[in-house]
């Protein structure tokens, strides 16, 4: 799980491609699916901080992080991943884990977590292409379609009414009884059309040429 900057990038797919990994990436706009790892990062450079201000070895204060119970659970993060506890300053006894016990202890807190996010929250509706929605644009709610629904998860991407393409998450979009917008493609897609009454073969002021979507066509001097 990741955002899109820079994990979206051309060299990152190559990598997971290469070493057989998906990379599943959040939602634009939407903060809220990678937080997680959002939290993780802050209590990390909130970590390298106070090290750095107090004086002290960043690699001893990691080392520590990774050797301190996890929250709600009595085993550290290295005791998840090594089965064992890091050789660290202070004298303690040598303590050893199963995979087993870590396994089914992992799965006791993700189902506990899983029972009372249920309890709190609710499903949102499922979008079909070409179901009318509003897309939360800024301060106001912009007119669109579906396209399609995303390989990542509550991921639609969606077509403005002014041709525009977008990728956004279930929780940014409301389905409407409205009929689908029609979209306008880009102006840039557009070749320029003149008008045959407009068109002045004599000399004077040039004529005023528009694109099909009514946009005034500034030529160069």
């Amino acid at each position: 799980m990741a955002d899109n900057n820079p994990f979206n990038s051309f060299a990152m797919r190559q990598f997971a491609e290469s070493w057989e990994f998906q990379v599943v990436s959040s939602s634009p706009r939407h903060a809220k699916s990678n937080g997680q790892v959002e939290r993780f990062v802050q209590t990390i450079e909130q970590l390298m901080r106070k090290a750095v201000e107090s004086n002290q070895d960043v690699a001893v204060a990691l080392l520590q992080y990774r050797n301190a119970p996890v929250a709600g659970c009595e085993y550290s993060p290295a005791q998840l991943l090594f089965n064992r506890s890091l050789r660290t300053r202070l004298p303690t006894v040598s303590t050893t884990t199963t995979p087993d016990l870590v396994r089914r202890d992992r799965q006791i807190r993700q189902k506990r977590q899983k029972f009372y996010h249920e309890q709190r929250t609710r499903p949102l509706s499922l979008l079909q292409p070409g179901d009318a929605v509003r897309v939360h644009n800024g301060q106001s709610w912009q007119a669109a379609k579906v396209v399609a629904a995303h390989p990542s998860p509550r991921s639609y991407n969606i077509e403005t009414d002014n041709g525009i393409q977008l990728r956004r998450n279930r929780r940014d979009l409301i389905r409407t009884r409205e009929d689908p917008p029609v979209c306008n493609r880009h102006i840039d897609d557009d070749p320029p059309t003149v008008a045959p009454s407009r068109v002045q073969h004599d000399s004077g002021p040039p004529s005023c040429i528009k694109t099909s979507s009514g946009r005034t066509v500034k030529l160069p001097v």
